[in-house]
């Protein structure tokens, strides 16, 4: 049976409005957040994409990884990611997308040693994209997700500016 019109018309905006962009997430931040693949800046949810978003399910690429700082001396301080790339197995809506990653974060968090441990994140794209480690830990990096430290005595991460 032939999809229906309005299906196609929804899947063609979709892919017009969400072309090279991700929907963003670390921990400590309140609530996704989309960003421009290309410019790696954030863009404003109108309401044509969030109506998207509400209403239409997609078969999500996503990097999912565990963030980690490295103090290398005193002075010196090392960034770094380590994680995957998933295609989920169904279509999900972008609802149901952050419940499903929560389960999967735990495996990719132990990756990193538990005294470099300041977070996890994912970037999730709504149609194929090959996300790089490396357009990962700089898009995270634009997000502000290494803006975290580790207190050495009680293992608590916390925001710092």
């Amino acid at each position: 049976m032939a999809k229906s019109r309005k299906t196609n018309k929804n899947l063609s905006m979709a892919k017009f409005l969400l072309n090279n962009t991700a929907m963003c997430f670390t921990t400590g931040d309140g609530y996704c957040r989309l960003y421009s693949l290309k410019t790696l800046k954030p863009i404003v949810v109108t309401p044509p994409i969030q109506r998207i978003f509400e209403t239409t399910a997609f078969k999500w690429h996503v990097f999912i990884a565990g963030l980690g700082k490295a103090e290398i001396n005193s002075t010196t301080v090392d960034d770094y990611i380590k994680g995957d790339l998933i295609v989920s197995p169904e279509y999900y809506l972008h609802s149901e997308l952050a419940p499903k990653l929560d389960e999967l974060h735990s495996e990719v968090n132990l990756r990193i040693p538990e005294h470099q441990f300041i977070g996890a994140g994912w970037i999730a794209t709504p149609f194929p994209r090959d996300i790089s480690e490396e357009l990962a830990f700089n898009l995270f990096k634009t997000m502000g997700a290494f803006k975290r430290k580790r207190d050495k005595e009680t293992g608590e991460v916390y925001v710092v500016e």
